[in-house]
């Protein structure tokens, strides 16, 4: 799989890094970078999934949920 990502001018430090390391580590760029990413992602927090009121609703008949339908015919 390929990922291609644009580094503006202002952040081009970190790609001159990236090189850098990579020089010393003997490692590609693409494998710092996934190992970057790889441990960013698993440490970042994961949005909470939200609450939802259901609250306490009173009980429904069958006639009730078809009441519309049958007024109808």
């Amino acid at each position: 799989m390929q990922f291609n990502i644009y580094v503006p001018d202002s952040k081009k430090w970190i790609f001159e890094m990236l090189e850098e390391v990579a020089l010393k580590s003997k490692k590609s760029k693409s494998e710092i970078v996934i190992e970057a990413l790889e441990k960013y992602l698993l440490s970042a927090d994961q949005p909470p999934l939200g609450r939802f009121k259901i609250g306490a609703h009173p009980s429904l008949r069958r006639a009730d949920l078809y009441a519309e339908r049958v007024d109808r015919t």
